[in-house]
């Protein structure tokens, strides 16, 4: 799914979206015209015949235009792609479905090909997202001769929805409406800052509705916060433990030891569905201490959160040494060490390989580690570089062989392993000592 972000990262984009220098319009609610502006930056898209670039909103006016607000790295978002591509066939001249992205041209290019995606999308925007602001994606906007149906949920994008629309009959359709008022940096539920009900000291509180899910931390001269927002139980715990070692956010590091009625609680994994399981069984969370802390934040954090679900789930987390099969990146003895030469640092990353000039390897580290996640080995780095390194890698490195034959002619051996690690285990309460 989406690649973790600081707190102050996601925020910089979340108010950038919404604050683009030279916008005029304002935003717009159901109910509101389509301001018939000239859009650039499309893609995937044909007018006459003929590819085309840029259009202008009216050219939809005779079409149930649905705006989708996607991103590459948004799983949930890639997950309707098919349903959509399958809809715009069944319904096709009489609605049109629109990609909107602040992704670059080239970025969504690559994706496009390397998934064969056929659906147009408008790239590099500002404006859409300007007029319809919203604090998650997916994000869809219903347009009918040019004035705006309805502000939905991906997964309420369906055929009986969309013939509904085009027979005019749009009260049945569900209304999203995204809460863009809270601050995650100010004490949740206070002075009016979200919705929801306290339910532990360090603000555990239900799904909020309308909020996304930032995650974080921040240090100020007043305070210390850590904040997750709207995330499973699991992710929670995940965020607890990533400040010890960011390998706890892969999969391959947590061992979910529950019955199954209880693992459909603990994580739903975000596929279909996923909208409506959070609202569910998604919890916030936001811990407050003085600037002077100088205890493990790690350890308050993941006994906040046992306590809590200790007492809802009977459920306990917490990290176990195993021995087991790992994948082992080490060096080869006797090659050269590949220390860097110095130069502007960079890091270079196409489908034909990696460069690496002047970094640390905890680069090339999570980048094997987020590429083979899927894989029950859990990554290890034994090289002992701690100095930064370059190194050019010239391969799928997706593809783990050549992964492999590559990084040899490095002097690194990247291999299975029997190595102890820690595992992130959550199990009934009573059975972790």
């Amino acid at each position: 799914m989406k690649l973790k972000t600081s707190l102050l990262a996601f925020l910089c984009l979340f108010f950038q979206a919404y604050a683009q220098p030279g916008n005029t319009y304002k935003a717009l609610k159901t109910g509101d015209k389509m301001p018939d502006m000239q859009i650039s930056g499309l893609l995937n898209y044909e007018a006459g015949g003929k590819p085309a670039d840029q259009i202008r909103m009216s050219q939809f006016n005779d079409q149930l235009l649905i705006l989708d607000f996607w991103g590459t790295y948004c799983t949930p978002c890639l997950h309707l792609l098919p349903k959509y591509d399958t809809l715009q066939n069944q319904f096709a001249g009489k609605i049109q479905f629109l990609l909107v992205t602040r992704e670059k041209s080239k970025t969504v290019q690559a994706f496009f090909k390397k998934n064969a995606l056929r659906l147009p999308s408008i790239t590099d925007d500002y404006l859409l997202s300007a007029l319809f602001p919203h604090n998650s994606i997916p994000f869809e906007v219903w347009i009918r001769n040019g004035a705006v149906i309805a502000m939905t949920y991906g997964e309420d994008v369906s055929a009986a929805a969309i013939q509904k629309a085009l027979d005019g009959h749009t009260d049945s359709i569900a209304q999203r409406k995204d809460d863009l008022s809270l601050d995650p940096l100010q004490p949740l539920l206070a002075n009016g800052n979200g919705k929801g009900e306290v339910v532990f000291q360090s603000v555990i509180t239900p799904y909020l509705p309308g909020v996304s899910s930032p995650e974080g931390f921040q240090r100020t001269p007043e305070k210390i916060i850590a904040v997750a927002l709207n995330h499973s139980p699991l992710a929670l715990y995940q965020q607890a433990f990533i400040r010890k070692d960011p390998m706890f956010d892969l999969a391959n590091r947590c061992s979910v030891e529950l019955p199954d009625s209880l693992k459909r609680i603990i994580d739903q994994g975000g596929g279909p569905g996923f909208h409506e399981w959070i609202k569910q069984y998604g919890y916030s969370y936001q811990l407050t201490l003085p600037p002077g802390f100088t205890g493990d934040i790690s350890e308050v954090m993941a006994t906040d959160l046992n306590r809590y679900f200790g007492a809802r789930y009977h459920i306990r987390a917490a990290l176990e040494k195993r021995e087991q099969d790992c994948l082992v990146l080490s060096r080869i003895p006797g090659t050269a060490a590949i220390e860097s030469k110095g130069g502007e640092p960079l890091f270079s990353e196409t489908a034909k390989g990696l460069t690496l000039r002047n970094l640390g390897i905890s680069s090339l580290d999570m980048d094997i580690a987020q590429r083979f996640r899927k894989l029950l080995t859990p990554y290890i780095n034994e090289t002992g570089y701690e100095k930064p390194i370059d190194l050019q890698l010239r391969c799928d490195l997706s593809d783990l062989a050549a992964l492999q034959k590559e990084l040899r002619r490095s002097g690194l051996d990247l291999n299975v392993k029997k190595r102890p690690v820690d595992i992130l285990v959550i199990r009934p309460a009573q059975t972790i000592q």
